[in-house]
This record gives structure tokens, C-alpha cells and sequence, in this order.
């Protein structure tokens, strides 16, 4: 699943740059394709630690951080 969601992405982003943007838009094209993409990679697991930090104790949650 993440290998075609991985492939599938890069395909996405390279069938977006080649065939709907031409010149220096394309460079910007891709730079916001790729922010998307970081922003989405480093956001799912901060939304985990804030749902479990508000929903455990703080004694249990650090204990799960240490193993």
C-alpha cells in the first residue's frame, strides 16, 4: 500500500509537471506538489501524539515514549 501510494505520487507529480505546466512554472509546480506531500508526511504523526497526550496521562504516555 504505501510502495503504490509512494509510486502513485511520484507518477502524479511527474504526469502534472511534463504535461500541464511548461517553463519556470514547473519548477514552482512540483516545489508546491512536494510541500504538499512533506507537510501530509509530518503532520500524521503529530495528529497520533496530540490525540493520545489529550486523551492519556502524562505518566503513561511518557512510559510508552521510553520502550
Amino acid at each position: 500500500m504505501i510502495l503504490i501510494a509512494d509510486v502513485g505520487g511520484f507518477g502524479l507529480t511527474m504526469l502534472i509537471s511534463t504535461f500541464a505546466v511548461k517553463g519556470i512554472a514547473r519548477v514552482h509546480a512540483v516545489g508546491w506538489i512536494c510541500a504538499i506531500f512533506n507537510i501530509a508526511v509530518f503532520a500524521a504523526p503529530l495528529s497520533i501524539m496530540v490525540h493520545s497526550i489529550f486523551n492519556y496521562s502524562y505518566n503513561t504516555y511518557f512510559a510508552k515514549l521510553c520502550i
